[in-house]
């Protein structure tokens, strides 16, 4: 005889809202599961990016030093703007090589930040998973966990969207 599968009817009010909220464990696994598997599939084509513009990266940044009036180090970026870092030079080549420079960076840190939300939105939705069924049963924790999950599937997309652009800029 086959499990019917029970559907939990939840009264939420956000914001002003009242919204009700079906849930079963099916719909909680496969939410889960399609987060996780969307969040790899972009991390490999961040990979993908990184692997075959490594060299444009590492080109800017060798070039810095000749920013530099000296032509010893390379000037730091650590508090400057795009556009506050780049205006310091006059020459249109300066600029072209600042603002190549400025993005390179900048690559280090975004891809460190992208990695870490995935794999920390990966571990959420993997930790949920064998607890579907329980979270079916408890609207709250539930709507906690998806919302949480999502939040961060979001911001992991932008960041890599974020990162992708700043790639294309060294081009």
């Amino acid at each position: 005889m086959e499990e019917e599968e029970v559907v939990n009817e939840c009264e939420l009010d956000v914001a002003g809202l009242d919204l009700i909220l079906r849930l079963d464990s099916t719909t909680i696994y496969y939410t889960l599961s399609t987060i996780a598997q969307t969040l790899a599939g972009a991390l490999a084509v961040l990979v993908a990016i990184v692997l075959s513009n490594t060299s444009r990266a590492a080109d800017a940044i060798h070039a810095a030093p000749t920013l530099d009036p000296a032509g010893k180090t390379a000037p730091s970026t650590k508090w400057w703007t795009r556009r506050g870092f780049v205006g310091q030079f006059q020459d249109v080549n300066q600029r072209l090589l600042a603002d190549r420079y400025y993005t390179a960076t900048k690559l280090r840190p975004r891809l460190y930040h992208t990695i870490a939300f995935s794999l920390v939105d990966v571990a959420v939705c993997f930790a949920a998973l064998p607890l579907t069924l329980t979270l079916a049963e408890n609207c709250l924790v539930a709507a906690v966990v998806l919302a949480v999950a999502s939040a961060l599937g979001i911001l992991c997309l932008v960041l890599s969207w974020r990162f992708a652009v700043a790639v294309i800029r060294l081009g």
